[in-house]
């Protein structure tokens, strides 16, 4: 992904996150994109009134397909810097050993 296309991405969300404010009262911002599984993923922020569900995101989607059509959308419901130290911790290192074992997989 180009970094405009980055830039065009983040507009697309920023807009459509403030249509799903009003029509469903849930608060989500963009969060990454993984180029590996070529996912857009947005955060649920911690405020929001209502969980951020796949059906509010059918326009950010579709928006998201104009951009590139192998662009998907995915939600991360849990922001792992709320999370304690000792789980925030442990989960980082588990994604840590797990792209060790896949980068000595691969060579």
């Amino acid at each position: 992904m180009s970094a405009s296309e980055i830039d065009q991405i983040i507009k697309i969300v920023d807009e459509e996150a403030l249509e799903i404010i009003i029509d469903y009262n849930a608060e989500f911002k963009f969060d990454h994109f993984c180029p590996k599984v070529q996912i857009v993923y947005v955060l649920e922020l911690p405020d929001s009134q209502e969980p951020v569900e796949y059906h509010m995101l059918k326009t950010l989607a579709s928006r998201v397909a104009d951009v590139n059509p192998r662009y998907k959308i995915g939600i991360i419901f849990e922001d792992l810097t709320q999370m304690p130290v000792s789980e925030n911790d442990e989960m980082v290192q588990k994604e840590i050993d797990r792209l060790d074992r896949e980068i000595n997989s691969s060579t």
